[in-house]
């Protein structure tokens, strides 16, 4: 039986922001903070529909005058729709607010809170494909110096532009021709007497040797969690 191999499109959603947010205000130094300037002002509490709520008040202009008293949350690197409300926080009560601050928050309105959503009302695999296509879409508008920040953290999470999980995506297509391709396309492969080029499964030897490369390089539970994630 063959494997699929679905890889949670949350996290490589929230991968962006992290290494984005690494690179705009510095590393993190410990699991509730930082190092740069961004995070440090503030301190405040989140959920979905606070993300919700700012993210349309951001692109619309008008926000919601209950929003001042709602807190946006603890820091937490294992929770970053908390950091992102943090972030859209500390822009809308700041007249001034640094240039980082400003990349992020458009980041976070144009990409993280709209593809979030996406992702939560529509969690089939059969949509991975088009969530992977729509974050690299979305993403499009950042300067050359961003992308080769993010771009290759999309390379090394876009399991769902593999061809197995493409053709899942085609095959749930809206239309009928590209259905039928994708149903052809699998037929034939089915057919094939000898299978070429398949690539071997090996996520549990990759586990292992990431968390024996962390355990050498850096001590406690905490730093090996973040040289694993980074």
């Amino acid at each position: 039986m063959p494997l699929q191999w679905m890889i949670c499109l949350l996290h490589t959603n929230e991968l962006l922001l992290r290494h984005l947010m690494n690179y705009l205000n510095g590393k993190t130094t410990e699991p509730k903070g930082f190092s740069g300037d961004i995070v440090d002002i503030t301190a405040l509490s989140t959920d979905a529909k606070y993300m919700y709520e700012m993210w349309q008040g951001i692109s619309t202009g008008v926000l919601k005058g209950d929003l001042a008293l709602k807190a946006a949350g603890k820091m937490s690197h294992s929770r970053w729709l908390t950091t992102a409300n943090r972030v859209l926080r500390l822009y809308v009560v700041n007249n001034e607010p640094f240039q980082n601050v400003k990349m992020l928050t458009k980041f976070i309105v144009k990409v993280y809170a709209m593809c979030w959503f996406e992702i939560k009302c529509q969690w089939s695999c059969k949509d991975g494909a088009r969530h992977l296509f729509r974050i690299i879409g979305k993403s499009r508008y950042l300067p050359e110096e961003i992308t080769k920040v993010i771009d290759p953290v999309i390379e090394r999470n876009g399991f769902f532009g593999h061809p197995e999980n493409l053709l899942i995506a085609i095959l749930w297509d809206n239309r009928k021709h590209m259905r039928e391709l994708a149903l052809r396309r699998i037929l034939k492969y089915r057919s094939t007497a000898e299978i070429e080029d398949v690539r071997i499964f090996r996520a549990v030897e990759r586990s292992v040797k990431l968390v024996t490369e962390a355990s050498i390089a850096v001590y406690c539970p905490e730093a090996r969690d973040e040289f694993i994630r980074d």
